[in-house]
């Protein structure tokens, strides 16, 4: 569908790969024009390079889904005019490690707001499994998240919160919002 992207490229290249992306649809009687990324990498650090808070930022302003394009313009690059992203969207699924996510992230990222944005999800141990069994063939589990998120990346209009989802989220705050995580 063009909305996958690369998982290893760098802060222009991912501007290029939006701006060659560009999606147009009707909605409400009216041309909408948007820029979608979706980033699957089982590692962090192969897309982002440690301590780059220029990509952190980008990542950052791109995730907010504003509504005002975003700009960019490199010298001797697209005959120097400059990439506009109307609406842009960046949502990346990465795998990484918690010791390895704090030597990748510097100090001033977790300042930033660029952890602002994650969703972490923590296992605080391996699996016991037996290293030498027959595995089952789950390939297929990658499919299946792929046309999920291809199926979604096709929603329009405006997102709403059910009542009940509110009153479930409140009660999480006004717990605590336990279980916090103790690493």
């Amino acid at each position: 569908t063009g909305v996958m992207a690369a998982d290893d490229m760098t802060k222009a290249a991912l501007v290029d790969e939006m701006g060659e992306h560009t999606r147009r649809v009707l909605y409400k009687g009216e041309t909408m024009l948007y820029n979608p990324r979706c980033i699957m990498i089982t590692e962090l650090g192969t897309l982002v390079n440690a301590h780059d808070l220029e990509f952190f930022s980008l990542l950052s302003d791109l995730f907010d889904n504003k509504e005002v394009p975003h700009r960019s313009r490199r010298r001797g690059h697209n005959s120097g005019k400059a990439i506009d992203l109307p609406n842009p969207s960046v949502n990346i699924i990465a795998g990484t490690q918690p010791a390895f996510l704090g030597d990748l992230l510097p100090d001033a990222a977790w300042q930033q707001g660029f952890t602002a944005r994650f969703l972490m999800i923590y296992a605080p141990g391996a699996p016991a499994a037996d290293m030498f069994a027959e595995r089952e063939d789950q390939s297929h589990l990658q499919a299946e998240l792929v046309k999920g998120l291809q199926v979604r990346s096709k929603l329009l209009g405006e997102f709403r919160i059910s009542e009940e989802a509110k009153d479930i989220i409140r009660l999480w705050m006004s717990g605590g919002l336990k279980p916090v995580p103790d690493h």
